[in-house]
């Protein structure tokens, strides 16, 4: 089904602000991976050129301490039975590379996740409601774009330490997209390499227990800007099903929250470093100045994309070696394969995905 606008969202007064409620039925459960199925397929396929593939999943005890601290590390055991071995898994989902799924993360006003679902629904012990058990009955297979913004701003003499709140704006997203010659396309998987995952395997192995455990606004990550709407509303606009990144949230860390905007940046007339003057809320984020009487709701893009749309978050996905052949290649476009584990009523899920170049 088409999508409407950004600008017609959401889709009716009474629900939360930029959700697409209803678009794909009010008992859906799928939401932006509707699109999914064998125009899709073929449009991931048609972008193979070398056959070289590429996992994009860290290993289960990367990073060495979760980077959010009620997160535990991955408890492995090994049962010697004599004749053959078993072993056992204990595993936080979200502790490594993982889809975020429908589950995780409510609109914080409302504490409603996608098509108005409650906490008291997702809570029941029976209910599999939004789980993503969802994403492993249709795995992704499509194509992919990779916005490989760190090696970007190596090469334009841009320095930042991904453990901070630096906030990549679109105008920069689009100017490295510009600098690869490449492009989005509908129906495509966005990733974003910020170099985090670089970064991280640089440091000692007290330097990664620190990182992890850091504490409230200490917990800062690199990610998109989310000051504003511009980068959801460009998301949405390209027409993108599912977004992933090598950081930890894909939006920079603190969140931010963001209201309606009252204009675009052009790559071409901003400059690469320019942020549109912001006013500063209660909470020590940011938002567009008011336009007129629209929503004042705040969100983060978090909220917006799980929960108003439907779709997944990649975090902390392995994208060094598949960016290592984009550079040398000078092709950021491939076939993108993930089979989530069907686990029913999950909250988040490994990715087990694949890029195909």
């Amino acid at each position: 089904k088409a999508r409407p606008a950004f600008d017609a969202l959401p889709l009716r007064p009474e629900h939360p602000y930029a959700s697409a409620w209803g678009l794909y039925g009010d008992e859906d459960e799928a939401g932006t991976l509707n699109a999914l199925g064998p125009e899709l397929v073929c449009q991931g396929l048609s972008e193979i050129r070398t056959a070289r593939v590429f996992s994009l999943a860290l290993p289960l005890t990367v990073p060495r301490t979760p980077m959010n601290p009620a997160r535990r590390p991955p408890k492995h055991d090994l049962i010697c039975k004599g004749h053959a071995n078993d072993d056992t898994l204990t595993l936080n989902t979200q502790a490594s590379s993982h889809w975020d799924g429908l589950r995780h993360y409510p609109y914080q006003q409302s504490g409603l996740f996608y098509n108005g679902t409650t906490q008291a629904s997702i809570s029941r012990a029976s209910s599999t409601q939004l789980g993503v058990q969802n994403l492993a009955e249709r795995p992704i297979v499509t194509s992919a774009v990779l916005i490989d913004f760190a090696r970007y701003a190596s090469a334009h003499g841009i320095s930042y330490s991904a453990f901070t709140a630096r906030r990549v704006t679109l105008v920069e997203l689009e100017l490295a997209l510009r600098a690869q010659n490449a492009h989005v396309r509908s129906g495509d998987v966005l990733l974003i390499r910020f170099g985090w995952t670089e970064q991280y395997l640089g440091l000692s192995p007290t330097e990664q227990e620190a990182l992890g455990n850091r504490t409230g606004d200490e917990r800062a990550h690199v990610g998109v800007d989310a000051r504003t709407d511009q980068i959801a509303r460009w998301i949405w606009d390209e027409g993108v099903i599912a977004v992933a990144s090598d950081t930890n949230a894909f939006e920079a860390q603190p969140f931010a929250r963001f209201g309606p905007s009252p204009r675009r940046p052009s790559a071409v007339t901003d400059s690469p470093h320019r942020v549109e003057s912001l006013r500063t809320d209660e909470d020590g984020g940011a938002t567009a100045p008011a336009s007129g009487a629209q929503s004042k709701e705040r969100v983060a893009m978090h909220e917006v994309l799980l929960s108003g749309w439907g779709m997944p978050i990649g975090e902390l996905w392995d994208l060094e070696g598949v960016a290592d052949e984009c550079a040398r290649t000078g092709r950021y476009r491939f076939c993108l394969s993930s089979a989530p584990i069907n686990l029913p009523g999950g909250v988040a899920t490994p990715p087990n995905a694949i890029a195909i170049l």
